[in-house]
């Protein structure tokens, strides 16, 4: 009878190892584009819709276009939590600093980790970014990733990411950024895979003191075009609602900011279809007084 219980918990293990490698094989690798090799970051960008290629000076920017984290004043240091699809084994979490110095210039680095013990990404990436002639930002960064599947290998790959904005005027900010311009790829047990590259444009406008509007075209250039928008109200000086909704594959997403002396703190919840539910958090803390 023990050996009997034995074996079906054996099974029942192993079953549940291959159905989640499966999901994860399947959504991350063979869909990319839908599942977003170059996640979004932070609850705020995430309420949004996840564009957040135009908003500048931000350092949350770090994650999403390099040029964005020129005109911080200060630094900041943030950590984001996702679990996807509500399971646990698809948990996804990043931490990072930036700081401005010079003459509107700002360094970042970052750290990543995604997956479970069967099934772990984990990365470190370096940002910098300048903004010139009063109305242009430019950054670049690099980003070195490692993929390990439990009984089957590892590898690396260093890809590089680029990307520019430009100050239209008060209102309105207009971003560009391309992601794995070296086409990097991974290979485990001699079956190559090329991590997606990902153009993004996109723009944030300011319609009112309070009022905050972004939209983002975004190609995989091996999957179909997806646009994602949204919104963000703020309510008072410290709290900030938000919504937003993206296409391929569609999904919608609602959050709130808290914003209260140097601590800001951004919860969210995303709808993806077919996919379902997951839940985001970011805290993060400034040394010094960033621009919004």
């Amino acid at each position: 009878m023990l050996n009997k219980l034995n074996t079906i918990f054996y099974f029942d293990r192993m079953i549940r190892f291959w159905v989640l490698f499966g999901v994860i094989f399947f959504f991350h690798f063979h869909v990319q584009a839908q599942i977003d090799q170059a996640p979004a970051s932070g609850g705020r960008a995430v309420a949004m819709g996840k564009a957040y290629t135009g908003v500048g000076g931000d350092y949350w920017a770090l994650f999403h276009n390099p040029a964005g984290i020129a005109g911080m004043d200060g630094a900041q240091a943030g950590v984001y939590l996702e679990q996807r699809f509500l399971l646990s084994e698809l948990n996804f979490a990043q931490a990072g600093f930036a700081t401005s110095f010079a003459d509107n210039q700002a360094f970042g680095f970052s750290l990543s980790s995604f997956g479970f013990d069967a099934y772990q990404e984990n990365s470190v990436g370096l940002v910098y970014g300048i903004e010139v002639l009063n109305r242009i930002r430019v950054g670049a960064g690099i980003k070195y990733g490692i993929l390990n599947i439990q009984e089957q290998g590892n590898d690396g790959s260093l890809l590089v990411q680029v990307g520019i904005q430009t100050q239209v005027n008060s209102e309105l900010s207009i971003g560009f950024s391309a992601y794995n311009v070296n086409r990097a790829q991974l290979d485990v047990q001699g079956v190559p895979e090329i991590i997606p590259s990902i153009l993004r444009g996109g723009l944030a406008y300011s319609a009112s003191d309070r009022v905050l509007l972004v939209f983002d075209l975004v190609k995989d250039v091996d999957h179909a075009l997806s646009y994602r928008g949204g919104l963000e109200y703020e309510i008072n000086e410290v709290l900030k609602a938000r919504g937003g909704v993206g296409t391929e594959p569609l999904s919608f997403s609602l959050g709130l900011g808290i914003d209260w002396k140097e601590f800001q703190a951004d919860f969210a919840s995303s709808y993806t279809e077919r996919l379902g539910y997951s839940p985001h958090l970011s805290i993060s803390y400034r040394f010094g007084k960033s621009a919004k």
